[in-house]
């Protein structure tokens, strides 16, 4: 398994800038796009798992990605949250 790329450096550094386990989230974003090959994925509670994130950690690192525009997340009731990954540049987002 690897983290398929390119990843943009501002993206990372955007998310790593955030607080908690934002940076982690987003990498484990980028990894479940790299593996479904779209840009829209659910994250399944075992790939959190494997990265060290229990829900309520997964989804503070995921509103944070969501605030600074890095991601787009539909929430649905009674089912796992779906999450675009934004790709354009993230100077043009909001800065906290």
């Amino acid at each position: 398994m690897f983290l398929k790329g390119p990843v943009p450096l501002a993206w990372l550094a955007s998310a790593a800038a955030l607080r908690g386990r934002a940076l982690a989230v987003g990498v484990l974003v980028w990894f479940m796009v790299g593996i479904r090959r779209a840009n829209v994925v659910t994250i399944p509670s075992s790939r959190m798992a494997e990265f060290g994130l229990n829900r309520f950690a997964f989804y503070r690192g995921l509103a944070a990605l969501e605030w600074r525009g890095l991601v787009r997340v539909e929430r649905r009731r009674g089912s796992m949250a779906r999450i675009t990954l934004v790709d354009s540049d993230p100077e043009h987002a909001r800065q906290r």
